[in-house]
C-alpha cells in the first residue's frame, strides 16, 4: 500500500512525500489492547532547558490571559484558547489582531503537553517555541519579540517574577516562552471512565 505521510526536517514537515510501506495484516485486537495504545500518560513531561517549577506554571498562567502580550493591548493567548470553550475558541475560523479572519481555527490547547508537533503545519517542535509565534506573528497579535521583552520589562510583578524563576537572567523572550508552555504543559483534560 502506498501511504501518503509528512516528515520533518529542522522543526518543519514537509508535508506530500510519497512513500511505499507494506503493510502486514495484523490479529484483530481485543477493545483493551486498543485502548491501550491510546492511553494519556500518567505524568507529564517537563524539557531539561524547562523544568517545572509552581511560579513558573503561575506566571506562565498570568501571561497566558495578558492582552498586553499582543500589538494593540485587546488579545491574549487566552482569546484563541479559552477555557470556555474547550481551550479553543469556538469560531470556524480564528480572529487575530485588527479582526483579521484567519485560515484555520484556533486548536485547543489541552493535552498538548503530550504533543510532539506544534501548530496546523507542524513547524514548532516545542511549546516554547510554539508559545512565541503566534505573538509575532502580525495577523495573529502582532508584538515583535523586542516589544514583548519591553512590555512584560515594565510590569513590576512580572519582572519580580522572572528574576525569581529565572534567577541572573536578563528578561528574554524564550524565558517568557518557558513560563507560558510550562502553564500550557498543565491543562490537561480530566479522566474519563
Amino acid at each position: 500500500a502506498s501511504v501518503l505521510t509528512a516528515t520533518r526536517t529542522e522543526g518543519a514537515a514537509i508535508v506530500g512525500t510519497l512513500t511505499r510501506v507494506e503493510v502486514q495484516p495484523q490479529p484483530p485486537s481485543t477493545l483493551d489492547q486498543l485502548k491501550s495504545l491510546y492511553r494519556r500518560p500518567t505524568s507529564i513531561s517537563f524539557p531539561e532547558n524547562n523544568p517545572y517549577t509552581p511560579g513558573k506554571a503561575a506566571l506562565g498562567k498570568q501571561l497566558f490571559f495578558d492582552t498586553r502580550l499582543s500589538g494593540a493591548n485587546l488579545l491574549s493567548c487566552a482569546s484563541c484558547h479559552n477555557p470556555a470553550y474547550s481551550w479553543s475558541d469556538g469560531q470556524p475560523k480564528g480572529v487575530g489582531h485588527g479582526m483579521n479572519v484567519l485560515d484555520r481555527r484556533s486548536p485547543t490547547i489541552l493535552n498538548s503537553a503530550f504533543g510532539r508537533v506544534f501548530m496546523w503545519d507542524g513547524r514548532f517542535a516545542s511549546l516554547e517555541e510554539q508559545a512565541l509565534g503566534p505573538i509575532q506573528a502580525a495577523v495573529e497579535m502582532n508584538l515583535s519579540l523586542d516589544d514583548l521583552v519591553r512590555r512584560i520589562g515594565g510590569v513590576e510583578k512580572y519582572v519580580s517574577a522572572l528574576a525569581e524563576i529565572f534567577p541572573g537572567e536578563k528578561i528574554t523572550a524564550q524565558n517568557i516562552a518557558k513560563a507560558i508552555a510550562t502553564y500550557e504543559r498543565t491543562v490537561i483534560s480530566g479522566r474519563t471512565r
